[in-house]
């Protein structure tokens, strides 16, 4: 019975091993499913923090994308703004344009209405042109009659200039004459001048010299150089002054003797101002009503 009953503790021993075993083997295998499933997991784990960064790196160019997006709205909001601007320029300009444009208009039919005008003067210029062709070809028939006249007329105008010219001589050497014969007198007794070499008409150089005579003054030699005037003004004194040069270069050449040369006029009448500028320069003027 022992025998029997360790057996049977033997044999029920047994077969819980063999249950136990069983039971390890289904543990093993289900341990070697929850290893395959942990691979599995931490495989999807690895694929998962792989998808998380590149989840993580799309954000980031999300953020970055919707920066610029941002950006770009504002920038589109500052064209939209300076559209807008231009658009109200653009207004501004077309409404100046069309009142331009109607300007454009009424100038255009003012100068129709201009050239409507322009064309009928025309009309009325052609017609005036014909009859002017023909006063001028009268004129130019006078106009030649006239130079005919006027020819004519000059011709005798210049022999009234010689006949004149001759009688202006004529009187010039009459009031030269008498002035030879009271000369030396007036000279005399109004500036101490004594006449040695009698007054004479004579040419320095290729200068006429109305009167020049060789005197005395305080016993030194001097020459008496002077211009015959019918009436002295101012202007005289340049007619004058080139006589004087002409002398002074004739000494200059020994052709005249180096005498203090004393200028002078002698006139009908002489102007205040002529008087005047006489007496600055030193030259004597003798009018004829003093003798």
């Amino acid at each position: 019975a022992q025998l029997l009953a360790t057996l049977h503790e033997e044999s029920a021993r047994a077969a819980d091993v063999t249950a136990l075993n069983e039971t390890l083997d289904r543990v093993v295998a289900t341990l070697e499913r929850v290893s395959e499933r942990l691979d599995q997991v931490v495989e999807s784990h690895e694929e998962t923090r792989a998808e998380l960064r590149q989840l993580a790196e799309s954000h980031e160019r999300l953020a970055a994308s919707h920066q610029r997006l941002a950006e770009s709205h504002e920038r589109l909001a500052k064209s939209h703004e300076e559209t807008r601007e231009e658009l109200r320029k653009l207004a501004e300009s077309h409404e100046r344009l069309a009142a331009s444009h109607q300007r454009l208009a009424e100038a255009h039919e003012r100068l129709a209405a201009s050239h409507q005008r322009l064309a009928e003067s025309h009309e009325r210029l052609a017609k005036s042109h014909e009859e002017t062709r023909e006063e001028l070809r009268k004129l130019a028939e006078a106009q030649r009659r006239t130079e005919a006249e006027v020819r004519r007329l000059a011709k005798g105008m210049s022999n009234i200039r010689s006949e004149l010219g001759g009688l202006g001589r004529t009187l010039s050497y009459a009031l030269e004459n008498e002035a030879f014969r009271v000369l030396p007198r007036l000279l005399k007794e109004r500036y101490h001048i004594e006449i040695v070499e009698r007054f004479v008409r004579t040419y320095v150089g290729e200068r006429e010299v109305n009167f020049f005579a060789e005197g005395q003054r305080n016993g030194e030699r001097v020459l008496i150089v002077g211009e015959a005037k019918s009436r002295l003004d101012t202007g005289a004194f340049r007619q004058l002054g080139r006589t004087l040069q002409a002398v002074r270069e004739a000494q200059d050449a020994g052709e005249l003797p180096p005498y203090q040369v004393i200028p002078l006029f002698v006139t009908h009448m002489a102007h205040p101002k002529a008087l005047e500028r006489a007496k600055q320069e030193g030259v004597i003027v003798v009018q004829s009503f003093e003798w």
